[in-house]
Order: structure tokens, then sequence, then C-alpha cells
């Protein structure tokens, strides 16, 4: 073999070796793309589910209202103790993002102040959240209403029960 063959020899097998590795490299960049592509539908497909579980159409603030006030638990031992009686509760302004507000009336004589607390669990009976409204003995003449304005997201969509009850 002349030094000519033997570089023309040399030139297509690294020619070949070239081609070989940058079919492979475009397989493997094709096969990335892939998976990107694939990861993107994935993701674009969960989050067009998502905006649509939060569409204020199937948001019914009615709706809302009775649940919760069908998961409420009154801890009536804690009214007893203070001799108050919560007369009467509702919950309104239910906001889309999960906010609202419970209303509340009490009646009774308080010798001391009070606070009214709300403990809110979700299905597995963790704490999610609490919140308190301050009643003044001093203030109280006997009968009042009030309101805990409720300002965590979410809140309304993820309790599964509610406790109401009285501390010092």
């Amino acid at each position: 073999m002349t030094e000519k063959e033997g570089k023309q020899v040399w030139d297509a097998a690294w020619e070949a070796a070239w081609n070989e590795a940058m079919k492979q490299s475009q397989e493997q960049y094709n096969e990335l793309v892939d998976q990107y592509n694939s990861l993107l539908d994935d993701y674009n497909q969960l989050l067009e589910k998502t905006q649509n579980n939060n569409e204020t159409e199937d948001f019914n603030p009615e709706e809302i209202k009775k649940y919760l006030k069908s998961i409420v638990e009154i801890k009536q031992p804690t009214f007893d103790s203070f001799a108050i009686k919560l007369t009467n509760f509702a919950f309104s302004q239910i906001e889309d993002d999960g906010w609202f507000e419970f209303n509340y009336e009490l009646e009774g004589q308080l010798e001391e102040s009070v606070y009214i607390k709300l403990n809110f669990y979700d299905e597995d009976n963790n704490l999610l959240y609490t919140d308190k409204d301050f009643i003044c003995n001093d203030d109280f003449s006997g009968f009042d209403t009030s309101t805990i304005a409720l300002h965590e997201k979410n809140l309304a969509f993820n309790t599964k029960k509610i406790l109401v009850y009285v501390t010092k």
C-alpha cells in the first residue's frame, strides 16, 4: 500500500467513525428532545387540569357554606364553663381562593374575658389552621355578634373538620 492509499484508507476510516459518532450524537439529541417534549406535554396537561379545577364556574359559595356548617363540631363544655352559649353561627364571604368568614352570636354572662377559637383539620385530622377572636367581658352585655375573617388560601376547600371552643 502506498502512502497515498494509506492516507485515503485513514481518511475514509476517520470519516466513517466521525459520521457514526455524529449519527449517535444526533440520535441521543433526538431522544433528549423527545423526553423534553413529553415532559412539557405532561406539564401542560397538569397545568390545564389545575386551571380547570380552579375555574370559578364550578365555584358555588352556597354549597361551600352548607358543607362548612355541616363539619363544625362545637365543644359545648368549654362554652358552659364560661356561662355563655353559641346561639348561632354561619359562614359568609366565601372567596374563590378559599378565604371566608365565620360569623357567630354569643349569649350569657361573662365573668372574665375569653377567646373564641377555631381549629381547622384536613382529612387525616391534621391541624391546618387556627384562629381566634377576643371577647372582653367588660364590653360584653349579655348578647353580641362577631366575625372571624379566615384569610388562609384554600382553607374552605381543604378543611374536613372545624372545631369551635372557648379558652381564657
